[in-house]
């Protein structure tokens, strides 16, 4: 039983449902972490990203099956990028709060651009690495590794193919 052949939730699955809003003591952050009146509910926005996480996650695995590997890789890198921008906005509640209260679509596209848009996402994302402290060395490897998705997704399919579990 699963999706597209995995019989496994993800770990990142079960943290999704586990911060489902309806569960507000669950939640890694206070509801009024965005605003004195939980709304947004960061929460929510946290579970929706991870269960975006997870849904593409086993698209990759489906369309990597179904030998659809243009599409595979395409789909990895978007993937990549929702996590790189659910950790820049999780570090930081303004940028989350600007993320968060956008009132129409125009809006939403203008403040993503902002965040985002024009190498924005990857300044942010070493930016954290480097507010992390993490040694020079581990983030020129992590830099490296951002980049070579493509590469690594061909080797895993030369491989007998890719699992989530």
């Amino acid at each position: 039983m699963g999706y597209a052949g995995c019989d496994k939730l993800p770990l990142v699955g079960h943290l999704a449902i586990a911060i489902h809003p309806k569960r507000s003591s669950a939640g890694p952050f206070s509801a009024t972490w965005i605003n004195s009146d939980g709304r947004p509910d960061p929460n929510l926005i946290l579970s929706q990203g991870l269960v975006q996480v997870v849904n593409n996650a086993l698209a990759v695995v489906r369309l990597s099956r179904d030998g659809l590997d243009v599409q595979a890789r395409t789909l990895v890198r978007v993937t990549a990028e929702l996590t790189w921008q659910l950790a820049v906005l999780f570090s930081n509640p303004e940028l989350l709060r600007k993320y968060a209260v956008a009132q129409s679509e125009e809006e939403e596209n203008r403040v993503w651009w902002e965040l985002f848009g024009r190498g924005r996402l990857l300044r942010r994302t070493l930016d954290l690495e480097k507010a992390l402290g993490l040694p020079a060395d581990v983030s020129a490897a992590l830099d490296a590794h951002r980049f070579s998705y493509p590469d690594q997704h061909d080797q895993l399919l030369a491989a007998g193919g890719l699992e989530i579990g």
